[in-house]
């Protein structure tokens, strides 16, 4: 499968909790359905906002059986294989592509710092795996030691299945090394916010967790990006910017992690509810839940 299908709107996908810390696997099944017909490109499992983190491998193979099963070939499959082990990530790479994933999304073991030769020798060995589908790299801040330059992706693109990255933190001049030295790859950027300036530089399109809060709005601003209408989508841009600064950063501030709010931001909305997050992690509750909804309705009109 070419990796020209790598671009658009990739919807992340929440791993939802019960209360006594198991997996909500009936409204998992409804989620995938949900963001599959959603209308966004592509949608991915068992990222940071899934809490991959702290999924077991028994819960990783029902989690990604469940996945590719229920989006079918509505949309791109791409699935998390993301552990400080490679031998680890290489078993669940395997697995992806035993499932029928189209593609996987990793990283090198994150834990300790690699050089550069390991870095490039652990990409390898994962796409070596898994053959048949897709190898896209995870380049954001949380796996500060397993992220890479240019010039590495540079040289990623020597193997057949590497399609591209998720990109989280670059500047404007990464982007532009990124587009220069890789000009047939796809990069995507790793959130919303960054969705408008990183398709200016060259960007294939966002990981997207808007799509939870309006799916029309999150289509409508990739599109106005897509066909280089810049007006409306720096204007649409600065408005999702400014809903996220009210409803999000509050939350930011008093100590949630983030993926308790892309799950708060989620139940808010009700498209693709997230559920309870899993200990540790603490969850918003459900009256700041509540006060995002009404703040969404008061000031922010263009998400309804």
């Amino acid at each position: 499968m070419p990796s020209d299908r790598f671009q658009g709107v990739i919807a992340t996908l929440q791993t939802p909790f019960n209360k006594d810390g198991s997996v909500d696997k009936q409204l998992f099944k409804d989620n995938v359905r949900w963001l599959a017909s959603s209308g966004a490109q592509g949608v991915y499992s068992n990222g940071s906002s899934a809490e991959c983190f702290s999924i077991s491998m028994e819960e990783y193979k029902y989690l990604t059986e469940i996945f590719v099963d229920e989006v079918e070939d509505k949309a791109l499959k791409i699935v998390g294989c993301l552990s400080i082990d490679l031998r680890q990530t290489i078993v669940m790479a395997r697995y992806a592509q035993e499932c029928g994933a189209d593609a996987i999304f990793t990283a090198p073991p994150f834990f300790n710092p690699l050089n550069r030769e390991e870095r490039l020798f652990c990409m390898r060995e994962v796409a070596k795996s898994c053959p048949r589908i897709g190898v896209i790299h995870y380049n954001e801040e949380i796996l500060r030691y397993g992220m890479l330059a240019a010039e590495e992706y540079a040289e990623l693109a020597e193997i057949d299945n590497f399609w591209g990255s998720k990109q989280g933190n670059l500047t404007t001049e990464e982007w532009m090394k990124l587009r220069r030295l890789t000009p047939n790859m796809p990069h995507l950027a790793g959130w919303d916010s960054l969705l408008t300036p990183a398709m200016m530089l060259g960007a294939k399109g966002v990981f997207s967790v808007a799509i939870w809060v309006s799916p029309k709005f999150t289509l409508e601003l990739y599109e106005a990006c897509l066909q280089e209408n810049w007006n409306k989508a720096l204007h649409m841009q600065q408005q999702w910017d400014q809903f996220m600064k009210e409803a999000y950063e509050p939350l930011q501030e008093r100590g949630y992690s983030d993926p308790a709010i892309d799950k708060a931001l989620a139940n808010a909305f009700g498209f693709v509810p997230g559920g309870k997050t899993r200990p540790p992690l603490q969850s918003v509750t459900l009256q700041e839940e509540k006060e995002i909804k009404e703040k969404a309705k008061a000031a922010f009109a263009f998400l309804q």
